[in-house]
């Protein structure tokens, strides 16, 4: 984008908003000047310009309705009298508009700065003494960067009266411009500062100085004594504090008195012009002072001084032009290399905001003795040779439209193209040698980098490498020229050795069978690419790397495995008396009886094994017998085991389990008379039988009418002959009792029974 700007500036895509109000801490001021005009000897028009940030709820210009009353303190030089306090009229209050010299530039709708005109008449006697006119109030913005705690610091702004001035009759210098309020971050600004006065001879020198501090937080909050907001430590102090005053406080090491706004360069200011000038590359707002001495034949007459508030941030434009770049140099240079092409197609990546549009472009590059031209929207061009050439493109060239310029320069270099190839003995396993075959239209190599999976080496020349693993190996180049021009070549290498050794586990096997071997193949590099082919001595074969064999019968097996690679390279290896398998017994037992329940829980093994010298039972975890047949009682019902495990003398085992279920039995039975007379026998009406395994119990008995005269749902409990057991005697009789109830394995049982009272 075209930056050889001077009086233009790129404003804020967004304005700091302030939320301050008088109340809260009244922060709103962001600077202020004090002229004067000698009107007559001792006679002077005095105008004090204050500005404040009226985006947000800060308090109003001194003097306004709603406002404070403000006033001026006269001061003798010394400080020590103070001559009067002028009271202050109300001010001319004039929005300053924000307008940029240049219209496709974006001016936030929330920016404003006021600007409050004091104007007032003093009459001073000449003397050898200066005079001292101060304004003092609080408070700064709290957001500013370049000073410390701003949020409650003041502002002292005085103009001083010298005797030279005051014999002379002379008028004080007036700044010529209001300052920018917006600056743009990271692009060269200029902004002429200088001042004007109208007395032949005189010469003006400008500088940067440090503001001074003047009132604080006194008074600013609900509450406040009265009068605290004119003491000496309130926001508008009245009279004001004696001079000399006290400067604000820089934040180091980035700001200072002469660089109160970084940057690079930073940001400074021509002592013979009050030009100021620089590349802002911090953004927030800054507090600056520039000062403007009077000088009258070499005799220094007056200092005016403004206190001001920069702010610094991001612009934006309605139509900013772009172009796709390999880079973007700091100086805005679009760069666009090609390595071994001539053939260009450059791609616009203009911005284009609201309010905005694009109608055209106009592409130029430059070449020794012509110009290309083109005005599509996406151009191609042919270049010449290999070389350097400038071009320049132009968004809305010759139109009434917001337009922007890129410049860029496009590098033809040599070509590079990566390559390479490799060689190794493919039935033997070992180091590939990779060769180099890269090559450059006239440039020279500068970079390699070998590719191996995640494993990168960098290195020039022929290399060797060895892979772990068998299979497809991607293997990439990438090489690089001192232009920066890059190329890579991958390539797919076919690995598959065959192997020197076949190792396969275990070494050696003996077992008793029948028993499933796991063959583990530790064998370097095979996989499935592989074709493999195990003999296992009984007639049996497998082509599984790893294979799992069962052997059925006792006996000595050789064990064979062939190994061919894809390429058709084959190795082999006989393993000669690698399994042997014995003769082993063979587990077997019955019981009595077949059937158990929890009246009897006992049982006697019958042994039923075949080769069997030894035995051991265990019974469910219970206890462990080591006779041939031995008799157990359970300890309870359900589903219980035995094993049997049986050996024989050449150490070889077998086992055999059995589930038996032992039954659990409820039983329950009913009388048929019951002689309730207290006589301890027969005196109530109750079943008997096994109740531990009964669940879900009920008995009820009716009277011969229907009538319920007696219920419970426990086994345990009997009828005494009285109506639910607590009413009176029932008469004797036959009752009907029913019982119902769930067994041990939910069976549901019903029993009835005629029940005969007898008194």
């Amino acid at each position: 984008m075209n930056t050889n700007i001077l009086f233009k500036f790129l404003f804020f895509s967004f304005l700091f908003i302030f939320t301050f109000s008088y109340e809260a801490r009244s922060a709103h001021l962001i600077g202020a000047d004090m002229t004067f005009e000698c009107v007559g000897k001792g006679l002077y028009r005095v105008t004090l310009q204050v500005y404040r940030d009226c985006a947000g709820p800060g308090a109003v210009f001194d003097s306004q309705a709603g406002g404070l009353p403000g006033r001026i303190s006269v001061f003798s030089e010394d400080g020590n009298n103070l001559y009067r306090m002028i009271d202050l009229q109300a001010p001319t209050v004039e929005r300053i508009e924000v307008a940029p010299s240049d219209p496709c530039q974006i001016v936030p709708s929330n920016l404003c700065v006021e600007r409050g005109e004091y104007i007032f008449f003093v009459d001073l006697p000449v003397d050898d003494e200066s005079y001292f006119l101060v304004y003092q109030r609080c408070c700064r913005n709290n957001t500013i960067n370049n000073i410390f705690s701003p949020e409650s610091t003041g502002a002292t702004y005085f103009v001083e009266i010298t005797p030279a001035a005051q014999s002379l009759c002379m008028d004080s210098p007036t700044f010529d411009d209001f300052p920018p309020v917006l600056i743009c971050n990271n692009l060269p600004f200029e902004f002429d500062h200088s001042a004007s006065d109208n007395t032949e001879g005189t010469q003006l020198i400008y500088s940067f100085y440090t503001p001074f501090v003047g009132g604080g937080l006194g008074g600013a909050f609900p509450g406040s004594p009265p009068g605290a907001a004119f003491g000496p430590n309130g926001v508008a102090p009245q009279p004001a504090t004696r001079p000399p005053y006290d400067e604000v406080t820089f934040v180091p090491p980035l700001y200072s008195e002469n660089t109160p706004i970084a940057g690079d360069p930073s940001v400074s200011i021509r002592s013979s012009t009050g030009l100021i000038s620089g590349r802002p590359n911090i953004q927030g707002q800054f507090v600056v002072g520039v000062q403007v001495e009077q000088f009258f034949n070499g005799q220094l007459i007056t200092t005016i001084r403004r206190d001001f508030q920069f702010n610094v941030s991001t612009c934006e434009s309605f139509v900013e032009a772009a172009i796709r770049a390999d880079e973007i140099r700091d100086d805005g240079l679009y760069v666009i290399n090609l390595c071994g092409e001539t053939e260009v197609g450059l791609v616009d990546e203009s911005v284009v905001r609201q309010g905005g549009q694009i109608e055209g472009y106009e592409w130029r590059v430059f070449l020794e003795e012509d110009t290309l031209v083109r005005t599509g929207f996406n151009p191609s061009f042919e270049l010449p040779e290999i070389g350097k050439y400038q071009g320049t493109m132009v968004v809305n060239p010759n139109a009434d439209l917001c337009s922007d310029t890129v410049n860029f320069v496009i590098n033809v270099f040599p070509f590079v193209e990566a390559n390479f190839n490799f060689e190794y003995d493919t039935c033997k396993a070992g180091p590939v040698e990779f060769f180099d075959l890269s090559l450059t239209g006239g440039s020279e190599l500068v970079e390699w980098e070998w590719l191996f999976g995640e494993e990168v080496i960098g290195t020039a020349g022929d290399i060797q490498h060895e892979f772990e693993n068998s299979g497809l190996h991607e293997v990439q180049l990438r090489i690089q020229d001192e232009n920066g021009c890059e190329d890579e070549l991958v390539r797919e290498v076919s690995y598959f050795p065959i192997p020197e050794t076949i190792v396969v586990e275990p070494q050696k096997f003996v077992g008793c069978a029948p028993e499933d071997i796991t063959f583990t193949n530790l064998t370097d590099y095979l996989d499935e690419d592989y074709i493999i082919r195990w003999d296992f001595g009984d007639g049996n074969e497998s082509d599984e790397i790893s294979p799992v064999h069962s052997f059925q019968d006792p006996g000595i097996y050789d064990i064979h495995i062939e190994i061919t690679s894809p390429f058709g390279c084959f190795t082999e290896r006989r393993f000669p008396g690698f399994i042997e398998m014995l003769e082993a017994p063979e587990a077997g037992f019955g019981i009595t009886p077949e059937v158990l329940n929890s009246f009897n829980r006992e049982v006697q093994v019958q042994d039923e094994s075949t080769g069997a010298i030894g035995w051991q039972y265990n019974f469910n975890d219970e206890t462990q017998l080591f006779d041939s047949n031995p008799f157990y009682q359970f300890r309870d019902t359900g589903t219980v085991f035995i094993e049997q495990i049986v050996f024989k003398d050449n150490g070889c085992t077998d086992t055999l389990k059995r589930l038996i279920d032992i039954e659990p039995i409820g039983t329950f039975y009913l009388p048929n008379a019951f002689t309730p007379n207290g006589d301890g026998l027969n005196d109530e009406y109750r079943g008997v039988g096994v109740t531990d395994f009964i669940k879900d119990f009920s008995m009820r008995i009716y009277s011969r009418w229907g009538d319920l005269v007696f219920e419970t749902d426990s086994p345990r409990e009997g009828w005494n002959g009285r109506k639910f057991n607590s009413g009176g005697d029932l008469p004797a009789g036959v009752y009907v009792c029913i019982v119902e109830y769930s067994g041990a394995r939910g069976e549901r049982k019903v029993l009835k029974e005629f029940a005969t009272l007898i008194r």
